[in-house]
């Protein structure tokens, strides 16, 4: 109904769930090289970096608040003091004057030193969240990384189980042919080669799905498509 297919039709999958590899361009690499590609590669930890690198700098803004404010000011002058119209060079008089103002509030009811505290507060917030947020890479490329190794190893164990069941099946089929077994026995070694082989196909299953964990938990998970 969703599909909009009729029901005189019938829908079939002529595709097979079969490995897919990943992997191919990080697959010698280690867990530590596939750490730092995660600390270069993560959208979240450069946008944690962007922010504590700001309170930061804001941080000296504050302290910035408790130096003195200094104004330099410098005015030329040229002025002719004469009540003739017919006025000369001769005339006018240059003067200079620098100026060298030095503020300091002396009391402000420590709102610089407030500002600075909250400054201080929140750059130790950021500093804070990045470092969560490099132990949460660690344990999801920790994770995903042996889980990986595990999903290699099951897939191979799972195959040798569908190959054995598949043998086994093939044998009961023979003996049923020449009268050495039953057909329960027939039966039974075809449940146990069907349930190995969902298995099987639930292993592949895992196998690629953890593939992509692990590429989405590096930063590389656009390498798919290229």
């Amino acid at each position: 109904m969703l599909l909009d297919i009729d029901l005189n039709d019938s829908l079939v999958v002529t595709d097979s769930l079969s490995t897919k590899d990943f992997l191919i361009e990080f697959r010698n690499e280690g867990l530590n090289e596939l750490k730092m590609l995660s600390f270069e590669n993560s959208s979240e930890l450069k946008a944690i970096n962007y922010k504590f690198d700001a309170t930061d700098k804001s941080e000296y803004f504050s302290i910035s608040a408790f130096l003195p404010t200094i104004a330099l000011s410098a005015n030329l002058q040229h002025q002719a003091f004469s009540d003739e119209d017919n006025i000369k060079w001769k005339d006018f008089v240059r003067s200079k004057t620098i100026t060298l103002i030095a503020s300091w509030p002396l009391f402000e009811g420590g709102r610089r030193f407030i500002d600075y505290q909250l400054a201080s507060i929140k750059t130790d917030q950021m500093r804070l969240l990045k470092h969560q947020t490099e132990v949460q890479l660690n344990v999801a490329v920790e994770q995903n990384y042996f889980k990986y190794s595990e999903a290699v190893k099951n897939l191979k164990s799972l195959k040798v189980a569908m190959e054995q069941s598949k043998e086994s099946l093939r044998l009961s089929n023979l003996l049923y042919a020449e009268g050495m077994s039953t057909q329960l026995d027939v039966l039974n070694a075809q449940l146990l080669y069907n349930n190995s082989r969902v298995q099987y196909l639930q292993g592949i299953y895992n196998y690629n799905v953890i593939q992509l964990q692990l590429l989405k938990s590096i930063g590389k998970l656009n390498t798919i498509w290229n």
